[in-house]
């Protein structure tokens, strides 16, 4: 399945620290970067899309639904790189979407969540959550 996140600025520590714990390996440290992107009121965001396997989108999922549901760190951390508390906040922080009901319209970026968009592809959930290509500047 199709995810595409969309991380406001203030998030994106703490959103890739999460992405470490959903992740492989410390290399998921970087999956959200540039600010390519931007809403309506001009807020930028960095924007993430892949495939997901059925059990990390079950994950996902209940994690977005149970924001109590505690992390715990993966195996590959044995050096504690990952920020726990960051990631707990980007958790905390999280939206997760996926369409159950086609009326029901994607929720837009919000400067103060990190969310996610399943089952659409990436240029529908950008078109779903509002954003557009940031300018040059």
């Amino acid at each position: 399945m199709r995810i595409t996140a969309a991380c406001p600025q203030g998030l994106i520590g703490d959103a890739n620290s999460l992405a470490m714990i959903w992740g492989q390996c410390p290399d998921d440290a970087q999956t959200f970067r540039q600010l390519k992107w931007v809403d309506g009121t001009g807020h930028a965001y960095a924007v993430a899309s892949w495939e997901a396997i059925e059990d990390w989108h079950a994950f996902a999922t209940a994690s977005a639904t149970a924001s109590a549901l505690e992390l715990l760190r993966p195996q590959w951390d044995s050096g504690a790189m990952i920020d726990m508390q960051a990631a707990t906040r980007a958790q905390a922080a999280l939206t997760f979407w996926e369409p159950t009901d086609p009326q029901t319209p994607p929720p837009p970026a919000d400067p103060g969540k990190l969310v996610l968009i399943a089952g659409l592809d990436g240029a529908e959930a950008l078109a779903g959550l509002g954003l557009s290509r940031k300018s040059a500047p």
